[in-house]
């Protein structure tokens, strides 16, 4: 009896147990932290904290559980739980692959922005490998909640991932500060422990050579030589060098033994001579004829370091002539006398120059033969390189990708603090190009504290200079201006001038803003006085610019006037003696807001009319009474229409940009517009405009307010360039079906021509026979960098296969005078607006002597190009002029496909 009442009351308890593990979750749920704590296990988010306050575990990883169904159940069953989504996102974060990732976005996305959100959105973005992204957002969720010990983690977290060391063991401080008690705790004086106590490592072979180099460089006699002769690292070291090709330091060495007490002398002037000229190509004072000449000194190793520091300073000139002389030296050194790295780091040297003569192709496979040179353990030399594509990678406008390379160089730079700090500057720099400033400061404040750490003067004041402008940018005036005060009596101290001068343009900007006038005009006339002592411009335009802000604010209109006219004298005496038509461009770029704001002043006189010849260049043509000359501008206050007819100039006013169709800006009946396209204007978007509005009024962009109506034809023969076989293909370029045809119909059009196409349309044989035809049309792959337009190309064939800017402005069209059609995607940007710098494609075939050119904006489909070409050069053959064949060629478009890509097509002078 006793046995089955036990039987009984053991399968009630276990009814009951199976009951209550039934009814007791439905009763008591559990929270969503508390599920997803519990389903982690072991394997805690690897790289950060979330901000759902979950149980805290080791971290292990571990494996991970596919099993979602339970833990999704648990979480949807919690209805009132506020942080489901937050929870799944964690979730689907914490399983990490790539689908996962993508539901974790999901969730994220319509969450309020606040710090939590913004805290599993940074793991979200680490977990993608977007460093920068996440520190900007985890930066952002600090802003927002200070005290938050999950931010503090991963703010920490995500820095020490970045290599940004001291930045990092403050992060983990100011957490330690907010939480010191806690497995959490314990974790991060274990991580800020590490990067306290972590050793440098130690430095490569380059690092070594470089400081041996100097140390026989400055040898004074021959008991400093027996004493390096004597020491044990020196023969490891030589032998090392032996290994890698080096030859000379060891050859040196043999030499020095046999000099006499007057060329011990000897050499020490020219040590003593190198010192001194090193600090002059530093401030930019060297004389680089006569570091030429210091080159030809007979010791070989002083003669290579005089030769790479006159390269240097020819690279910084744009000086191609010298720079490839001075290589050429080099090389003739080294293959002489037995070294390799000295002549690598010439032709990285080189590429730079490359890099300023707009020919960045040319300069990326240079660089990566110079990396192919290195061995694979110079890892310090390869960062050096990486930081230079960086900079490359900026020139084309690649911000996001110039900001990753940066952070990889100052990496690989570890064990040269001195040079890792550069890089980190270049970071903050392009990081705040795209927008991210709380990431900028980071990276700026990371090199700020290296730079002084190892006490690079010149580096910090950069640091500071670009942290200055970061907190400008961010609106925290007094934030800029106390960096600049702080670095001012170093920047005194140091006697760059550049550097000096760029503060004091960045405080007097600051002091501006902030109306303290006294002390703005105090710092811009200091800055007119150096430039002025040491007949320097490149300070002067920028100078006489906010001195004329300064002047109006004072309420001193004649004087803000006479800056003007003063400041854009001088950009325009720049402009005519840069040392290339695309230096020019860019200095005519960088000063559009000078003259824009003494363009505004003239109309303000009722001289309007000065507008075309400030932004112009030129004074404006005679115009027939049914045509119109237009510009759209971005005034201080809304926007201004520029409108020229036959009876004079007016400038028209709006809170929006005005359409010169409407109220009465062209004469009735206008027949024909000319939009001015210059760098600082907008005709982009008022030729789409126009199009819409007007699309039977024939228009043209116009390269400057003298260019006659297109109204010519092209004559003799054409050369049809397309279907290349580029070297290096791009996802998703490939054959163009309608390359061919187009070329077909061109021939058809003018008798006698040729084509260039498959792997004879290289850039080579375009340079080469351009020059003979009418003209050009190319049937290729293009791409228009939108504010690098120097750095737009046209995909042809070979290794070297980008005709680019540098490129074409080398062809020889001036006197066929040819039109250059270009039947490719986005190959449009010469039609420019405030975001462009004004080169382009098209900027650079007017530039080298063409006629007129046709182009695209966008992506062009390949049926519209056949369609396009097919009524164009029906229309030429019929005898119509450039301008008709064009509008032509436009409405057929328009008619058969869409009136978008009909206003997409571009016709400029």
């Amino acid at each position: 009896m006793r046995g089955v009442a036990a039987k009984i009351a053991a399968t009630a308890v276990l009814i009951g147990a199976a009951l209550a593990a039934l009814i007791w979750p439905r009763l008591f749920p559990p929270s969503p932290a508390e599920v997803l704590g519990g389903f982690l296990g072991e394997a805690r988010w690897s790289e950060g904290r979330s901000a759902l306050g979950l149980p805290w575990r080791p971290w292990r990883g571990g494996e991970k559980l596919q099993a979602y169904g339970p833990v999704l159940a648990a979480l949807y069953h919690d209805e009132e739980a506020g942080d489901l989504p937050l929870a799944l996102a964690q979730l689907y974060l914490w399983r990490g692959d790539t689908g996962d990732l993508d539901r974790a976005e999901k969730h994220l996305a319509g969450l309020p922005t606040e710090a939590k959100t913004l805290n599993e959105r940074s793991l979200l973005l680490l977990a993608r490998a977007q460093g920068v992204e996440a520190l900007e957002t985890i930066e952002h969720a600090f802003e927002l909640a200070p005290l938050d010990p999950a931010v503090l983690f991963n703010r920490a977290i995500v820095r020490e991932h970045l290599g940004l060391t001291r930045m990092a063991a403050e992060a983990w401080e100011a957490f330690l500060g907010v939480e010191p008690a806690g497995p959490w705790a314990a974790e991060a004086r274990e991580r800020a422990a590490a990067l306290a106590t972590a050793e440098a490592p130690p430095g490569d072979l380059e690092l070594r050579l470089a400081k041996f180099e100097g140390a026989i460089a400055h040898l004074d006699g021959p008991d400093a030589l027996a004493a390096l002769r004597g020491d044990p690292a020196t023969a490891v070291l030589l032998d090392e060098l032996l290994q890698r090709g080096e030859r000379l330091p060891a050859a040196l060495l043999t030499r020095l033994q046999s000099l006499d007490a007057a060329a011990w002398r000897e050499r020490r002037r020219w040590s003593e001579a190198y010192t001194r000229e090193r600090e002059k190509v530093l401030s930019g004072t060297a004389d680089l004829r006569a570091l030429e000449a210091l080159g030809e000194v007979s010791d070989p190793l002083i003669a290579l370091r005089f030769n790479r520091l006159a390269l240097y300073d020819a690279v910084q000139r744009q000086d191609v002539a010298a720079a490839r002389r001075l290589y050429e030296r080099i090389a003739a050194i080294c293959l002489r006398e037995g070294c390799v790295e000295a002549v690598v780091l010439a032709r990285s040297d080189l590429a730079s120059l490359l890099v300023h003569q707009g020919r960045f192709h040319e300069a990326e496979q240079e660089w990566r033969h110079a990396a192919e040179a290195l061995p694979e353990t110079a890892t310090v030399r390869r960062a050096e390189l990486v930081s230079k594509r960086s900079l490359l990678a900026w020139r084309t406008g690649a911000f996001r990708e110039a900001t990753e390379l940066a952070i990889d160089s100052a990496r690989g730079m570890r064990r040269d603090p001195v040079g890792s700090a550069t890089p980190l500057v270049n970071a903050g720099f392009f990081a705040m190009l795209q927008g991210k400033l709380r990431a900028a400061e980071v990276f700026c404040r990371e090199a700020l504290l290296l730079s002084r750490q190892v006490q690079v003067v010149r580096t910090a004041l950069i640091a500071s200079r670009t942290l200055a402008d970061i907190r400008l940018d961010r609106g925290d005036l007094q934030g800029a201006a106390s960096v600049l005060d702080e670095t001012r009596e170093d920047a005194e101290e140091t006697g760059i001038v550049p550097v000096l001068q760029s503060n004091r343009l960045s405080l007097a900007r600051i002091r501006l803003q902030q109306v303290r006038l006294s002390d703005a005009r105090t710092l811009l006339e200091r800055v007119l006085a150096e430039e002025e002592a040491r007949n320097l411009q490149n300070f002067r335009v920028e100078a006489l610019e906010l001195l004329a802000r300064v002047s109006a604010a004072e309420g001193k209109d004649g004087e803000a006037l006479r800056f003007l006219e003063k400041a854009v004298a001088v950009a325009d005496e720049q402009v005519a003696h840069a040392p290339s038509p695309l230096a020019a461009q860019r200095m005519w770029a960088e000063t559009g807001s000078t003259r824009l704001a003494l363009a505004e002043r003239h109309a303000a006189r009722a001289d309007a009319a000065a507008f075309w010849r400030i932004l112009g260049g030129a004074e404006l043509r005679e115009l027939a009474p049914d045509e119109c000359f237009v510009a759209e501008t971005r005034l201080d206050v809304g926007w201004g229409l520029w409108v020229a007819t036959s009876e004079g100039t007016r400038l028209l006013r709006g809170e929006a940009p005005l359409s010169p169709l409407q109220d009465g800006a062209c004469p009735a009946g206008v027949r024909r517009i000319s939009l001015l396209d210059r760098s600082g204007l907008d005709s982009a978007a008022l030729w789409r405009r126009l199009r819409d509005e007007a699309p039977g009024v024939a228009l043209v962009a116009s390269s400057g307010p003298e260019r006659p109506w297109p109204a010519a034809q092209p004559s003799g023969p054409a050369l049809a360039v397309h279907s290349p076989q580029p070297v290096e293909l791009r996802s998703g370029l490939g054959f163009l079906p309608a390359a061919p045809k187009e070329a077909a119909i061109v021939r058809g059009a003018f008798p006698g021509s040729r084509e260039l196409r498959g792997m004879a349309a290289t850039p080579a044989a375009v340079l080469a026979q351009a020059g003979a035809y009418g003209l050009l049309h190319f049937g290729v792959h293009g791409e228009a960098r939108l504010g690098k337009g120097a750095a737009s190309y046209l995909l042809l064939g070979g290794e070297l296969g980008r005709l680019e800017v540098a490129t074409i402005l080398e062809m020889p069209l001036r006197e066929r005078r040819p039109v250059v059609v270009l039947s490719a995607c986005r190959s449009g940007g010469t039609v420019v607006d405030r975001e462009r710098d004004g080169a382009g494609l098209g900027w650079a075939f007017l530039e080298a002597g063409a006629r007129a050119v046709v182009s695209y904006q966008d992506a062009l489909d390949d049926e519209v190009a056949l369609l396009f070409s097919a009524a164009f050069y029906d229309a030429l053959g019929r005898g119509a002029d450039l301008s008709a064949a064009f509008e032509s060629a436009v409405a057929k478009v328009r008619q058969e496909r869409s009136a978008a890509a009909a206003a997409r097509f571009v016709l400029s002078i």
